[in-house]
Formats: structure tokens, sequence, C-alpha cells
């Protein structure tokens, strides 16, 4: 899969696409991805997700501004292995929000993009005027493409909301964002300078930065999660927090792998973090000695978490 950036030099003859923020990559958004793959094999044509770049609500409500459950990095990171050709991230600015639907078929969607077909969810809208599937539909005969609508909701027949998913992470109910995510919470890091408080305590671990706004940042505590880096996956228990016991550190996360890692990452190295589940939230121990027999406790209980995955 190829992230385009710039529409300048960029030109594709023919292709299935779909629009929208695609914030999370869940599952109502992996119906839609399969639905253009599909289409796209089928035509031999280019498959082609367009998404955009800030989240269009932060420039359609500016005092209200969403937080994100996914960067740009991050889209890239959850697309690139769904079969799709094109991940196309497009501005969103003043110019890109005044574009008449008119102009956004035309000179985006058709000249640059060569769309053929147009795969919507349920309910979705586009553009300025935020035209329906049924207006798309009337417009596609003169503009020569076709709509296919998908609905995007789960079995028990609820839509997927990335609101919903921000508010469970938020909240530390993440075992239930994670099943309507499909995939484990990720996050997009980098490797930081940690102060061997952990090694001391007998658990070492590799510390890294905490999420950026307005990226949502998870609740503080203890998680199962697993560590990639360098195409290398690692189990462990991850920390998120700001070390209350011993240090008072800015927030960041602490992971601790149950496996040797023989081959650290560098200070400033990108990771990637995938949280499975939420373990405990972050507390303050009356001794060190108190906060290692926590952590002990942690760790069986994740390990018994990721046996039963398996």
């Amino acid at each position: 899969m190829e992230l385009i950036r710039s529409l300048d030099s960029f030109t594709c003859p023919a292709s299935v696409a779909s629009t929208g923020n695609f914030d999370g990559i869940h599952r109502g958004h992996d119906l839609l991805i399969s639905e253009v793959r599909k289409r796209a094999q089928s035509q031999q044509v280019s498959s082609i997700i367009l998404t955009f770049e800030p989240h269009t609500r932060a420039v359609l409500e500016p005092d209200t501004p969403p937080m994100i459950l996914t960067t740009l990095e991050e889209k890239r990171a959850l697309v690139e292995n769904k079969g799709i050709d094109f991940l196309v991230c497009l501005s969103f600015d003043s110019r890109t929000r005044h574009m008449s639907h008119s102009d956004f078929l035309q000179k985006i969607l058709i000249e640059k993009l060569g769309v053929r077909q147009l795969v919507m969810g349920k309910g979705h809208t586009l553009g300025k005027n935020r035209m329906s599937a049924d207006s798309l539909h009337q417009a596609s005969g003169t503009m020569h493409f076709s709509t296919f609508v998908v609905s995007t909701a789960a079995s028990d027949g609820h839509t997927i909301s990335s609101t919903e998913i921000r508010r469970k992470i938020i909240r530390g109910r993440l075992s239930e964002a994670v099943n309507l995510l499909g995939h484990p919470y990720l996050i997009c890091t980098k490797r930081i300078r940690g102060v061997q408080q952990g090694r001391i305590q007998g658990y070492p671990t590799l510390n890294f930065a905490g999420a950026q706004p307005p990226k949502v940042t998870p609740h503080t505590g203890v998680y199962a999660a697993k560590l990639q880096f360098r195409d290398t996956m690692y189990s462990g228990a991850l920390y998120f927090g700001n070390c209350p016991t011993l240090t008072y550190r800015k927030e960041h996360f602490e992971f601790h792998s149950f496996d040797a890692v023989t081959d650290e990452p560098s200070e400033g190295e990108p990771a990637r973090l995938w949280l499975y589940d939420f373990i405990r939230s972050d507390q303050t121990f009356a001794t060190g000695r108190e906060l290692q027999k926590q952590i002990s406790k942690d760790i069986i209980t994740i390990k018994e978490f990721f046996m039963q995955e398996r």
C-alpha cells in the first residue's frame, strides 16, 4: 500500500474508493474497506481509501474539536495489510471545506482518483452540502460513476461509533472499545529515556512517550499490551501514568516484556504499542515494596489474559 499525501502529482486512471475520516479504522470501517478491495479486484482497478487531516470536525467545529483515535501514521499501520492500493490523505482546510460537492466529485474523485464506484456507509454524507447516497446516485449518471451503500452496523444492529469508542477508552473500558475496534488500541510512539526504577524493582521496562493531543489518551493504569518495533512483537505489561509512588514523572508509557528483548529500540526510535485490555487504575503505594508486590500480581493477571487469548 502506498500513502499519498498530495494530489498535485498523483493521478489514478481508475479506482473504487471510499471517503471519510476513518478514525479508529474500526469494524464498521473494515466493512467498507473490504467492499472497496473486493469491488476493485473484480473490476481490475485500483482500490483507494480517501481520508482527511485534520479530522473534518476540527475544522467545521473549531470550538469543540474532537479527540482522535488514530493519527495518520496509525491509520497507515492499520490499513497497510488490508489489501488496499492507496491510502490518500487530503488536507482538510478552508479551501477543501468550501469546495462545492460538484467540484469535489469532479476535480478530486473523478479527475484525480478516477473513481468508477464510490463505496459509502449507510447514512454517510459527502461534501459541503452533505450529499446522501441517493443524491450522489442521481449525480453519478452524468459523471460516469456509481455508488454502493454498505451497512456498517455491528452484529447486534447498533452502528459502530468512533465517538463511543473514544468514551470507552477514556473511561478505562478498553475491552469494550477493542471489541468495537476489531483490533487492540494502537498508539504509535517513540522510545524515551527512563530512570531505571523498573529495573531497581526487579521488572525492567522500556519507556515510551505518552500520546499527544488530539490523540485519545488512555485511562492511567496498567494494561495487557504488546510492543512492536523492527517487525518484532513482544507481549508484556504496560503502565501509563506519572509514577506517583516513586518519581512523579511526566505521563508516559513503561513496557515490561515477558520475553527477553535482545535488540532494544534506541532513544527516539518509533515503536507501536497495542493495548489489549485494562487491568487496573494507577494508584500510589506507601512503599516501593508494596508496588513491587502489586506488579507481580499484575504480571500474573496479564499472562493469564494472553493465555486465554491464544
